[in-house]
């Protein structure tokens, strides 16, 4: 039974937005506008992270991955620790 007044009342909002151009509008335009706005201006990208670097290793491994972050766009480092101390008040100072 609610399938049927649903179906009756899509066709008659459907009736009425091809009647009114306006409606008829804002129902294309809406939509169209709403994509090009969150295609163009949204980004979900996130960059400069900032970073410090605590390495224990002190290996050419270990500082080939610390030069992995110094090229990457996604990660700034902010600095060089010997004690992971300053790593944690520098988390609660941001």
């Amino acid at each position: 039974m609610s399938l049927r007044r649903t179906v009756a009342v899509a066709r008659k909002e459907g009736r009425h937005i091809l009647r009114d151009s306006r409606s008829l509008t804002m129902a294309l335009a809406v939509p169209i506008l709403m994509l090009l706005l969150f295609g163009l201006a949204l980004s979900l990208d996130v960059d400069n992270i900032p970073i410090m670097i605590f390495d224990r290793d002190q290996t050419a491994k270990s500082r080939e991955l610390i030069q992995q972050f110094r090229g990457s766009r996604y990660f700034e480092i902010v600095g060089y620790t010997d004690s992971y101390k300053a790593i944690e008040r520098g988390n609660r100072s941001q």
